[in-house]
């Protein structure tokens, strides 16, 4: 079946028109691998490249080309297969004179298409405005083998004389996606623009709202991990525990002897211990063998060569002197002395400088930076000057700072190493200044329950995105992802809170929760997300321990606890008819075999509080033993479920 050539085209056409870079880089592994398209050598520059002819022609070409060409690949196959089909069914002398009724009537009398493709077909070749060709009289006739450069141009939204190569590189990487492919993750490093992640945004929200979860399964979700660097921010944390400083190191240090030495280096070796004892060769070749054991050791167990063969090339073939050897490497194991230790003061490196080298030696590949809790740090502390590196143009860092002498000194030696896959990265330390290169994304977690903690000034504020994750239960694809993610069982109903013979809703929780608090507190701040916590390992039931010492304690402990015993506290009852506050304490209990259980009758009071009903787990049965006893039990110890005790 044929695809529909508008609806291709379009998201294309905007990602190009996005694309604004004058200054890109092609991929090493692209230039390693493509030096020739079609006819043409391809020699490479920094930011363009030249195509030379067989007859010594050249065309220069800028690097965004590529870019532009690799971005309209995928086009290539969809719009061959509209030509190719085309020229079995329409005779190209018809095409070629543009007549619209003749080639309309040519197509529908086939019987090769059902009606679907036959439209499709003749919007193609009639309406070359629905697929990005331009006007109609403007383009070539369908029956020229070029006739798609002039609509892979207006895509391009390129003029034709200068810039008809890019149909030639869009045919070559049609038909070798694979290099397509290197160009395409190579271009998020030039195009912050259509970045669908901002380089630097901080998710923030009410805790278990799934910030975390978010950046998981929406940013880092294909990402490999060797591309992903994470932290978390606490109140210790500091520009030495982000950035990285001079540590004490303890090195060991083997004797001198202890060191190995090649097969080369020990011939040479033996030779001259033999020289220097002439009259006594056992005694030589003893202390050989003491002196050289760790290297004598090596050599054997990389099975290349044996004693005896050292001993005929360091002093004479068909020579036994293997047990005087092997005598002198026993009296060493004997006697060895044991390592030492020394220390030395080392510039380590910690996260950021971990992802800023990875970034400026891998410029194809998007590199991220996780800060978790970004608030429980002190920003303006951990940050110091390179606060100012957080202002981008075009993803670039726009006013480079001055690196301080250890980390520029680290970062020269260790940006200009290059791994296999890796580039010289000496760049990220040019004229000694720190500059965040655009393929270094920056993304943060923060809670905002928490932002007492350390607040954020308004400059540092402003640096970043901001993407809210709201406190509703997540609905269609993210509920899908989510049950995947944490392998729980969907049922009818979503989640459900356990309390004994009874169970209630988490999702009607969260909603009549979440009023309660925004009611008292009058701020969103302290609410609660659908992820705050966790069900049982492959159940939808969260446990009636999870909800009480981790929600209970939460809305007791963090939200409520302060409020006073008003009726809109869901942890208000009344005793003898005066408004008494439950102490955390209450929702426990001891059980006939002295164990502390959690106490089902308080909360059901609590639950009725916030306005919940209960749902028996097996109906028909929870009326004899279920909340009716859970109260009974309770009332024995002081409270009654009903939220209304008499004296």
């Amino acid at each position: 079946m044929l695809s529909n050539l508008n609806e291709l085209v379009q998201p294309i056409a905007e990602q190009i028109r996005r694309f604004d870079s004058l200054d890109c880089e092609l991929p090493s592994a692209f230039k390693n691998s493509v030096t020739k398209i079609g006819n043409n050598r391809i020699d490479y520059g920094r930011n363009s490249a030249c195509a030379t002819n067989t007859d010594g022609q050249r065309i220069f070409i800028s690097n965004s080309l590529f870019f532009i060409a690799a971005i309209l690949s995928p086009l290539y196959d969809p719009f061959t297969e509209y030509r190719n089909l085309l020229w079995k069914i329409v005779p190209k002398e018809l095409l070629k004179t543009k007549d619209r009724e003749a080639i309309r009537t040519s197509i529908e009398d086939s019987d090769e298409l059902d009606e679907a493709e036959k439209n499709l077909l003749i919007k193609f070749a009639t309406e070359p405005q629905w697929w990005n060709g331009g006007r109609y009289n403007d383009g070539k006739s369908l029956d020229r083998g070029d006739c798609l450069n002039s609509a892979i141009l207006a895509i391009a939204n390129v003029v034709n004389v200068a810039q008809g190569y890019i149909a030639d590189l869009w045919e070559f990487l049609g038909k070798n996606p694979k290099y397509a492919a290197l160009l395409n993750v190579a271009k998020g490093k030039y195009e912050a623009a259509t970045n669908t992640t901002p380089l630097q945004t901080i998710y923030f929200g009410s805790p278990g709202t799934g910030k975390s979860h978010k950046v998981k399964t929406d940013v880092l979700k294909e990402v490999p991990e060797e591309q992903i660097f994470r932290t978390t921010f606490h109140p210790d944390s500091d520009y030495a525990s982000f950035v990285g400083c001079y540590k004490p190191v303890c090195h060991s240090t083997k004797p001198l002897s202890d060191r190995t030495i090649d097969y080369d280096r020990l011939v040479t070796r033996l030779r001259e211990t033999l020289g220097e004892h002439p009259s006594n060769l056992t005694a030589a070749f003893a202390l050989f063998g003491f002196e050289c054991r760790e290297s004598i050791l090596d050599m054997e167990k990389s099975g290349e060569h044996t004693i005896s063969k050292l001993v005929e090339d360091a002093y004479k073939p068909n020579t036994t002197y293997d047990t005087t050897i092997r005598a002198g490497m026993q009296i060493k194991e004997e006697t060895a002395v044991p390592e030492t230790s020394r220390i030395s003061y080392e510039f380590s490196p910690q996260v950021f400088t971990k992802a800023y080298c990875k970034a400026w030696k891998n410029p194809d590949r998007l590199i991220y930076l996780v800060i978790e809790e970004i608030n429980r740090g002190n920003c303006a502390q951990i940050f110091g000057d390179l606060f100012q590196l957080l202002d981008r143009k075009d993803g670039v860092s726009e006013y480079p700072i001055d690196a301080d002498t250890d980390l520029r000194l680290y970062l020269e030696t260790e940006l200009a190493k290059a791994e296999d896959g890796e580039t010289d990265g000496s760049r990220g330390i040019e004229g000694g200044k720190l500059s965040l290169p655009s393929n270094l994304n920056i993304l943060a977690t923060m809670n905002t329950s928490d932002q007492s903690l350390f607040p954020m000034d308004s400059a540092f504020k402003r640096r970043w995105e901001w993407k809210y994750i709201p406190t509703a239960a997540p609905k269609g694809k993210d509920r899908q992802m989510e049950l995947a993610i944490e392998n729980t069982i969907e049922t009818k109903d979503g989640r459900k809170i356990n309390a004994g013979n009874y169970e209630y809703s988490w999702k009607d929780f969260l909603s009549k929760i979440n009023d309660k608090i925004l009611n008292v507190t009058h701020s969103e701040d302290k609410q609660l997300g659908y992820w705050f916590v966790k069900p049982d390992d492959g159940t939808d039931n969260i446990s009636i321990g999870s909800f009480v010492s981790k929600v209970v304690f939460y809305l007791w402990n963090d939200v409520f606890k302060d409020m006073g015993a008003r009726d809109t506290n869901p942890f208000t009852i009344k005793v003898n008819g005066k408004n008494e506050l439950m102490s955390f304490n209450s929702f426990f209990e001891e059980n006939t075999e002295g164990e502390v259980v959690e106490n089902l009758g308080v909360l059901h009071t609590f639950l009725a509080n916030v306005g919940l009903t209960p749902e028996p787990v097996n109906p028909g049965t929870a009326s004899a033993n279920g909340i009716e006893s859970d109260a009974a039990d309770e009332a024995e110890n002081g409270d009654g479920a009903s939220g209304e005790i008499e004296g």
